[in-house]
């Protein structure tokens, strides 16, 4: 994917079809929390408004973003919904499982051994089973139920047949139903980060607690890949072939 240099035109572009256009620029947003994922349908401008940060400092840094980016992750053809579920059930859905067992592993080590001292390793837990609990349910619901009839619908419309009989209807309720989700996911990550943000855990924390930090700021970032892939491309593209 080719990208441009970046003027203050930016500012007035959706959040997510910046990270579309240039992916590159995901580790600059989700450093400066940026969202670009359940809430990238706004402005960049209106977002550095609410974060207090400079326009034109963040537009320079988004042009170091670029030139320094050698090789670029592309996102597939956009037009082809069955190839951007191929790369969401690779890139993103088959690493889930391993990465919330390793975190999970962890946190209830810290919630085991700190509990008594650091009360927040409990509450810690707890979200956490709350997230993976509800990830394994989406995960599930989404490769049994919507992405195959997103397929459905995709080979309906190339092989100029009629839109298949769905029993919920419209492919929109469980797009819909997908998004509230996401949602629900991003408060659950949010949740965490604040407690352990709360923390100072880099200067004050044991291995174990460091270990688990930078585990979850690896998921956080993958699950904002997902959720932007899935609510911004895919979702779109399921809804245009069900016109």
């Amino acid at each position: 994917m080719k990208t441009k240099y970046f003027s203050s035109e930016c500012l007035n572009s959706n959040v997510a079809d910046l990270v579309i256009e240039s992916p590159c620029l995901v580790n600059l947003f989700e450093k400066n929390k940026v969202e670009y994922c359940c809430e990238g349908n706004i402005p960049l401008r209106h977002s550095l408004q609410k974060l207090k940060i400079s326009e034109t400092d963040f537009i320079k840094q988004m042009n170091v973003a670029i030139g320094a980016n050698h090789s670029p992750h592309d996102y597939p053809d956009v037009k082809n919904p069955i190839e951007v579920i191929d790369y969401i059930m690779e890139i993103y859905h088959k690493p889930l499982p391993k990465m919330l067992e390793e975190l999970g592993r962890l946190i209830n080590k810290a919630a085991a051994h700190h509990g008594p001292n650091k009360p927040y390793t409990v509450e810690l837990k707890k979200q956490f089973d709350i997230l993976s609990e509800d990830l394994t349910s989406h995960l599930w619901k989404e490769e049994n139920i919507l992405f195959p009839m997103i397929k459905d619908l995709y080979n309906a419309k190339v092989a100029k047949k009629p839109k298949p009989y769905f029993h919920c209807g419209s492919i929109n309720n469980p797009v819909g139903q997908m998004e509230y989700e996401h949602e629900a996911v991003g408060g659950i990550l949010r949740n965490m980060e604040t407690l352990m943000a709360n923390e100072n855990i880099p200067e004050t924390g044991c291995t174990t607690l460091k270990t688990m930090k930078k585990l979850f700021d690896n998921l956080k970032i993958e699950i904002h890949k997902h959720i932007h892939m899935e609510n911004y491309i895919l979702h779109p593209l399921s809804r245009e072939l069900d016109i």
